[in-house]
């Protein structure tokens, strides 16, 4: 969930109840502070009748008192400031605001606090929340809606362990009002690539690169900003070296190895078996997985019923592995293995070549076929006598409805299904390119000829896509070109 499905839910739970709290918890560097900015802009102009108040960042009941109710003086909600002896506690506050508030009975008030938990125990956290959850009950018979949401980060199992120890009632519902924000979405990230980085001539999705490396954390993803900025020019491999060096060396990765040296001695056991590449079903971490997932550790996949825990970015691994000894892992052989010797993951730099070359193969088989079958003159099938060449295993010529065939019939043997492929499916990229070079030479196109020559330039980026191999930035724009000259090559001389 981003944005702005989380701006919806919040205005769901403003019409259930008269007064409604909503706690968000996320990692340092998350973007709680600039979503509670966004939600103080856009909460007003889907609904005129909402008042905001604050983003206040603070970990003090007065500052929050003190703050609120001058800015309500100063909007003229209130006609007097508050007494001194009330400030100083926010349940009496509430109590004298909701005799003194001038609000319409349809305005809906919404304060938004921004909690700072650096240096905040436990139970300095559970005093924030059992206050302001229990102002729901204050506020029952209060002259207006209000709804109160709260930004900070806390571990949450930890935090019911303390509840369940002092026999207390729990501030929040998993499922109602607590939401966890784990960073932007690939849009947003789109926005700030664009806004930091000039990139002039590169198709290279960075935006969706970047986001996919951090999981959108907000905070990672500006430092790889910034890293790759001091270098002459941007590409993937800068990219990826960004990322590692922020990973060792970062603000980012040093507020979470802070974060993660108070994980317990089974937290860090899970983590080193995701360091090991496993994959752990998240019904086992069920009394652990929120606490892991808050900390931006892990993230969840389903697979048919069943869901599977996993190390949340590429970032986070390399922030893991460069820290094993800070967070308080001693495993000889989890230190011997090197960053550098992994591969990043990077789908959606594969996915988008894979369908550039899908898109690619696809118009020129589909306009070969085309071109030969209005040639053929006789009961031969399209690829006979087509780019002839001789097999040495064979000793003999052999043609592209040979070769064609002999694939087909190892993918049928092999098992696969091959009655949805006309022949041409089956022909190598280097044959279909030597068939487009015949095709030129017969139409006399100089255009279909250096297709022909820019495809045969592409089998190795063809086949290092395949084999789940990173490319550069080259390869990406070579993929880009021969698609663009492939659409020129198409258009008609006369419509």
């Amino acid at each position: 969930m981003y944005h702005n499905e989380l701006t919806f839910l919040l205005l769901q739970l403003m019409e259930t109840k008269r007064a409604t709290t909503f706690f968000i918890n996320g990692s340092p560097g998350s973007g709680k502070s600039v979503l509670l900015t966004q939600l103080a802009i856009v909460l007003p102009q889907i609904n005129k009748r909402i008042r905001i108040f604050g983003p206040y960042e603070t970990n003090s009941f007065q500052s929050l008192t003190l703050n609120l109710t001058k800015d309500m003086f100063d909007s003229i909600y209130l006609n007097t400031e508050i007494p001194e002896d009330i400030s100083c506690d926010l349940l009496s506050t509430f109590d004298w605001l909701k005799n003194n508030i001038h609000a319409t009975a349809n305005e809906k008030i919404v304060i938004l606090v921004d909690l700072d938990y650096k240096n905040m125990d436990i139970d300095s956290i559970r005093s924030w929340f059992s206050s302001i959850r229990s102002l729901e009950d204050r506020w029952e018979d209060g002259p207006n809606k209000i709804l109160i949401i709260l930004t900070s980060y806390w571990n949450h199992n930890i935090l019911d362990n303390h509840y369940r120890e002092i026999r207390l009632s729990f501030p929040y519902t998993l499922s109602h009002n607590y939401f966890l924000w784990r960073g932007i979405s690939p849009q947003q990230m789109d926005e700030i690539v664009q806004q930091q980085l000039t990139i002039n001539g590169s198709v290279v999705p960075y935006g969706s690169l970047i986001h996919e490396l951090t999981d959108g954390h907000p905070g990672a993803a500006l430092e790889i900003i910034e890293q790759m900025k001091t270098k002459q020019e941007y590409s993937i491999s800068t990219m990826i070296d960004a990322v590692k060096l922020v990973a060792k060396n970062g603000k980012t990765a040093k507020n979470f190895v802070n974060l993660w040296k108070d994980l317990s001695q089974k937290n860090l056991s899970i983590i080193c078996h995701l360091l090991r590449g496993y994959l752990i079903p998240a019904n086992k971490l069920r009394p652990y997985i929120d606490g892991l997932t808050s900390a931006n550790l892990v993230s969840e996949v389903s697979l048919g019923n069943n869901n599977f825990s996993y190390l949340s970015s590429w970032y986070i691994e390399c922030v893991l592995r460069y820290h094993l000894e800070d967070i308080g892992v001693e495993d000889a052989q989890l230190k011997r293995v090197d960053v550098d010797d992994l591969i990043p993951p990077l789908s959606s730099i594969h996915k988008e070549a894979y369908i550039i070359i899908n898109e690619i193969e696809n118009l020129i088989r589909n306009f070969t076929t085309i071109r030969l079958s209005e040639k053929l003159v006789s009961e031969k099938t399209l690829l006979a006598d087509k780019v002839i060449k001789y097999n040495n295993n064979l000793q003999k010529n052999t043609d592209a409805q040979e070769r064609a065939l002999s694939w087909k019939n190892k993918s049928k043997k092999a098992g696969l299904s091959v009655d949805m492929n006309p022949e041409i499916a089956y022909l190598s990229i280097q044959d279909l390119a030597s068939l487009v070079g015949e095709l030129a030479r017969e139409i006399k196109s100089d255009e279909w000829k250096n297709i022909s020559k820019a495809l045969q330039t592409t089998t190795d980026i063809r086949d290092a896509v395949m084999h789940n191999q990173l490319i550069d930035d080259s390869a990406f724009n070579q993929l880009f070109s021969l698609r663009s000259s492939i659409y020129e090559a198409l258009k008609p001389v006369q419509i």
